[in-house]
């Protein structure tokens, strides 16, 4: 049986692991948004580039940010779980 404060304990870092994923993923992610952003520019400026693919690479640009987004929400919510945590865990020692 583990004590409540080695529980909180691997709670933490169980939650700094997602973190450390998410931030990977969302790295990623600004890294094909950014991309897609040149992408999306230079296809605007090229006139043999139909106007239906310039749209298509939109939608997946909206799609990007969206998943950036949903990205960064994840990661507020799961450190604003860690900081619960670790007072959860700095009450336990006082």
């Amino acid at each position: 049986m583990k004590s409540p404060k080695e529980l909180l304990e691997r709670q933490i870092n169980d939650l700094e692991g997602r973190v450390d994923t998410l931030n990977t993923e969302l790295a990623q992610v600004m890294k094909t948004e950014s991309q897609m952003n040149v992408t999306v520019d230079q296809m605007q400026q090229d006139k043999n580039v139909p106007e239906d693919r310039v749209e298509e690479v939109r939608q997946k640009l909206t799609s990007a940010e969206l998943q950036k987004d949903n990205l960064l929400k994840k990661l507020d919510y799961i450190e604003d779980e860690i900081k619960k945590k670790r007072k959860e865990l700095n009450s336990l020692d006082n």
